[in-house]
């Protein structure tokens, strides 16, 4: 099976992990066709190659238009020239069906006379409504792509309500279980002097539809010398956190810690009892997976999610749900946990096989499964 993917983020080589995971399966032949750099996780990323990761498909960087643009960005001439030679049996393209990257791929797949299927990915859980010009694109590709890779089944619902009738797969996003998991946090602990103490954590970025005012809100009412808040991400929000914790004298018991890198994150879940993931849906916004959750629940930690979005199904029977903006709910779970150790012990035991449901293994089996359905349904 030759497959040809695209997409613009795995210019980051820990994205790439999911692509060498896929082409890892017997009977894969895959080429990655990506941008020569990006704007990714906070700073612009250039690819370079990584023998641990790149060593079994083939990688072909293009020059774009529009870079660091998802909606806009699209390749010049080498993408043609890639589908031309490749002859790829299937295309998996993980962009937005709004994106014009998309409908370019599904052009020249015309353009070439090629049969092979075009699936697109989305995350989008909130209906949205975008300029003329790209509501037509996506119409465009959502009548022509012959099926989806989604991040939850708000954004499955979403599609079949655009009557989007192909093929929907529901995956969400993956972790690397040989770096998110148990280890000593004695010296972090040491350095940031909670030796001893419980610790509840947040990692996330620092904005209101986050919900980092309600965790603060909830946790204020713990009364217990031995517990410790970590704030774990950067954003507008900080002075507003910082003059409540000043305010409500928590000084001594919530520590800001600021952004981390994927490469050190496993470090500070390990310092945590609890993760909590408090976010709070708007008019344009609400959680469409929670990488946190999984990343946490894989190191060991007991999980507590707002109900906002796909937070609930993320989580499923491996955590505690709360009532989003309802500090009094988020007080209560956390007490459940605290006082009840045997609670605690469940859902980290549930979380780790919660986990494993995204490892880069497990979602490439889904991405495997996908192509050959929509493959057999387009020669059908």
């Amino acid at each position: 099976m030759k497959v040809l993917r695209i997409w613009h983020a795995a210019v980051l080589a820990e994205y790439r992990k999911k692509i060498k995971a896929i082409s890892n399966i017997e009977d894969v032949d895959l080429t990655l066709l990506i941008p020569h750099s990006w704007y990714e996780a906070g700073k612009d990323v250039r690819y370079s190659f990584d023998s641990s990761i790149d060593s079994n498909f083939r990688i072909i960087t293009a020059p774009i238009l529009y870079k660091n643009n998802i909606r806009k960005y699209v390749f010049l001439h080498q993408l043609l020239q890639v589908m031309s030679s490749i002859k790829p049996d299937v295309i998996d393209i993980e962009e937005e069906p709004s994106a014009l990257v998309t409908a370019q791929v599904i052009w020249f797949r015309k353009l070439l006379k090629l049969n092979a299927p075009v699936i697109f990915h989305t995350a989008h859980n909130i209906e949205s409504v975008y300029k003329p010009f790209f509501e037509r694109i996506q119409r465009y590709v959502l009548h022509h792509a012959d099926g989806a890779i989604v991040r939850n089944s708000d954004a499955k619902s979403i599609l079949q309500a655009k009557q989007f009738n192909k093929p929907i797969f529901i995956s969400g996003n993956g972790i690397d279980l040989t770096h998110f998991k148990p280890h000593s946090s004695k010296s972090f602990q040491t350095k940031y002097r909670l030796e001893g103490k419980r610790v509840i954590g947040y990692v996330g970025k620092l904005k209101s539809a986050k919900g980092i005012m309600t965790l603060l809100n909830a946790f204020s009412t713990l009364d217990d010398d031995n517990l410790a808040l970590i704030i774990i991400g950067s954003g507008g929000l900080k002075p507003t956190i910082e003059t409540y914790i000043k305010d409500n004298g928590l000084e001594q018991k919530v520590i800001m810690m600021g952004h981390q890198d994927q490469s050190s994150l496993p470090d500070y879940y390990n310092l945590m009892d609890m993760l909590v993931i408090p976010s709070e849906t708007t008019a344009k916004w609400k959680e469409s997976f929670g990488r946190v959750i999984i990343e946490a629940m894989a190191c060991g930690v007991a999980v507590i999610g707002s109900s906002s979005g796909s937070i609930p199904e993320t989580i499923q029977q491996a955590g505690l749900i709360f009532q989003e903006k309802n500090a009094k709910d988020l007080s209560e779970k956390l007490r459940m946990v605290l006082s009840q150790p045997n609670l605690k012990k469940d859902l980290i035991e549930n979380g780790f096989q919660r986990a494993k449901c995204f490892s880069w293994e497990s979602l490439a089996q889904i991405n495997y499964q996908a192509y050959k359905e929509i493959i057999n349904q387009r020669n059908s």
